[in-house]
This record gives C-alpha cells, sequence and structure tokens, in this order.
C-alpha cells in the first residue's frame, strides 16, 4: 500500500508559541494556529492521517489541542495535552487512547494522528491551539503531513514546478 502525502507544510518554516514573555504580568494564554483549506475531494471515511513534529514542555498548567473542521463545519478535537502538577508530566488524549508522558519526553517528538473525515467531505482546516497556559515554556510544531493509504491523483497544475517550467518557456 503506497502512502500519498495530501499536502505537506514548508519545511523551512516551524512555529513556536511560547507564553513567558506574555505572562510576567499575570493572566492567561490563548492562541491558536490554522491552515489554509486542505483539498481531501473523493476520499472515502477515516482515510487520513496527521503526522507533525512536536516540542512540548509545560512548567505549570497548560493546556494544547488539536481540531480539524470539515467543509466549514464545527472544528472536531483529535489530540488533546494537559499538563499536570506538580510533576509537569502531560496527559494526551487521543480517539485511540490515553496516555500519560514524564516530564521531558515529549520535547522532541513525532506526532501521528488518525483523522475521522467523513465521507464526502471536499476540504479540511487543521486548527492547533495551546490555551488556558500560564507563564509556562512552549508548543513547537513542524514538518506538518496530512497523508492517506488510498491511492490519489495529483495534478501538475498550480505546483510551483508548473509555474517554474512556465517561466523558463515565456520570451
Amino acid at each position: 500500500v503506497t502512502t500519498s502525502v495530501v499536502q505537506r507544510a514548508s519545511t523551512t518554516t516551524e512555529v513556536v508559541t511560547t507564553t513567558d514573555r506574555h505572562l510576567f504580568c499575570g493572566g492567561v494564554y490563548n492562541t491558536s494556529l490554522s491552515t489554509p483549506p486542505i483539498n481531501i475531494s473523493g476520499l472515502p471515511a477515516d482515510a487520513l492521517q496527521l503526522t507533525f513534529d512536536s516540542s512540548w514542555r509545560p512548567e505549570g498548567m497548560q493546556n494544547a489541542s488539536v481540531s480539524v473542521s470539515f467543509d466549514g463545519g464545527n472544528p472536531v478535537q483529535i489530540l488533546r495535552m494537559e499538563s499536570t502538577t506538580p510533576e509537569w508530566n502531560t496527559r494526551v488524549v487521543t480517539a485511540a487512547g490515553e496516555a500519560l508522558k514524564p516530564d521531558g519526553e515529549q520535547i522532541n517528538e513525532t506526532m501521528t494522528v488518525d483523522v475521522p473525515n467523513p465521507g464526502g467531505a471536499r476540504s479540511m482546516v487543521i486548527i492547533w491551539r495551546m490555551f488556558d497556559a500560564h507563564n509556562n515554556w512552549w508548543w513547537a510544531i513542524d514538518n506538518i503531513q496530512v497523508t492517506t493509504d488510498v491511492p490519489t491523483a495529483v495534478s501538475p497544475t498550480g505546483k510551483l514546478a508548473t509555474y517554474w517550467g512556465r517561466m523558463k518557456l515565456q520570451p
């Protein structure tokens, strides 16, 4: 079975959010990051997986989630991370189950989560949130991939190589 990459984020950019600079004077930190719509037309239900590199380090209470929205509908949470005190462990919850990770174990890991796409959905938006965080450390994500085991046709139209070829052919 061949795994197809539906969409891959740029490998030259990572996203890091840290609460330290924001909250020295108190308060709660909430932030989110969303992808542009990703075309998933023609895929059967439950055919997708999301994989990304994650660096998560809580110092106090800090929560994070990954949700997906299909065709502009309400987001569905597919991953939740909650720091615990006083050990600073992290409770990780997905549809596949729940795990308690010791402090430091989640600083450099690749996470893969099943995406419950409905059959017939045309687009998907992925939302990463860090919320209810106090003066904590960080969450960084990188190397985002959405994959499927369903063979998919890839059209070169609109891809950088197509534009480059057109630019070279123009007088």
